[in-house]
């Protein structure tokens, strides 16, 4: 039987009460789902204990994270990376393609492919093992498509495909190495990554707002509802904003306003507000704020 137990932080009585009959089944006493002296939203789950943990995207950011600062390598940057290319050694090259053949002959639900620079040296390869392929048949829906930089002497561009299962935890839906960061790449790591997942497309994809990224998935994934990951945006909010004379208060009331809103008119009503009390029309990058407001319902 459970025990009735108040939020000691906010004197919350939400509960469910249950107990076990003369059958031994379990039944719901009473239920209480009306909230007082505080408004839980979604993204506040991630305050409750049992959710604080990193989770794989999480890592991956701390591993290579888009912009200048997080580039560790000399000589490249996010202006010119591009034209970085594929740098592995042909042994290096030799020894991954061999143990992904070893791979895909050992178990048949291992799928790799690869493709070569004219000059003979590897150029991009994508894979995806059983496990990956067996979550996005049950998690699909919705994909995470990330590319980002690893701190390694290869200078590789990685890519991932990602989702999240039934216990909110982030599942790979399959990854490659690629030569540059061009839409005929993109195009082909896409089309490929598909044939790998027996061609079943998700219903939403999620990405950074790369132009070369857009183009791609438009030509490859047409029937797939595309958004912006809040993440990539959020890390703009500095470039753009900190010249603000406000501009810790301003970004907090933002994030508020973005993860706390529980539908889209207490969104649209709390935007405006933080707009108008913060006068950030006056800012001249607010050209960017209000790009992105635009295009909340869908990329352009």
């Amino acid at each position: 039987m459970a025990k009735t137990r108040r939020s000691k932080k906010v004197g919350c009585p939400i509960e469910i009460y249950a107990s076990v009959d003369d059958k031994g089944d379990w039944i719901i006493r009473r239920v209480m789902l009306d909230h007082q002296n505080h408004q839980p939203t979604p993204m506040k789950s991630k305050d409750v204990p049992a959710f604080r943990k990193r989770n794989l995207l999480d890592k991956e950011k701390n591993l290579g994270q888009s912009g200048k600062s997080s580039l560790k390598f000399k000589g490249h940057s996010k202006e010119n990376k591009e034209e970085v290319m594929l740098n592995l050694s042909g042994g290096d090259a030799r020894a991954m393609v061999d143990y992904f053949n070893k791979l895909t002959a050992d178990n048949q639900n291992f799928f790799h492919m690869k493709r070569y620079a004219e000059r003979g040296g590897l150029q991009d390869i994508v894979w995806v093992d059983a496990r990956s392929r067996a979550a996005f048949e049950e998690f699909g829906d919705v994909i995470v498509f990330d590319a980002t930089y690893l701190t390694n002497k290869y200078r590789l561009l990685y890519a991932n495909f990602c989702g999240v299962n039934h216990h909110m935890q982030t599942i790979l839906f399959g990854c490659a190495l690629l030569s540059r960061e061009t839409a005929e790449t993109y195009s082909w790591l896409c089309t490929t990554w598909l044939n790998c997942i027996s061609g079943k497309v998700s219903s939403g994809k999620l990405t950074n707002q790369d132009p070369a990224m857009r183009r791609a998935l438009k030509e490859t994934m047409k029937d797939t509802t595309h958004r912006w990951c809040l993440w990539h945006i959020l890390q703009k909010f500095p470039k753009y904003l900190n010249k603000h004379e406000n501009y810790e208060d301003l970004k907090a009331d933002l994030e508020n306003v973005i993860y706390d809103s529980s539908d889209p008119v207490t969104f649209e009503m709390g935007w405006n507000d933080v707009i108008v009390h913060y006068a950030v029309k006056e800012n001249a990058n607010y050209k960017w704020l209000e790009d992105m407001y635009d295009e909340r319902h869908g990329t352009k």
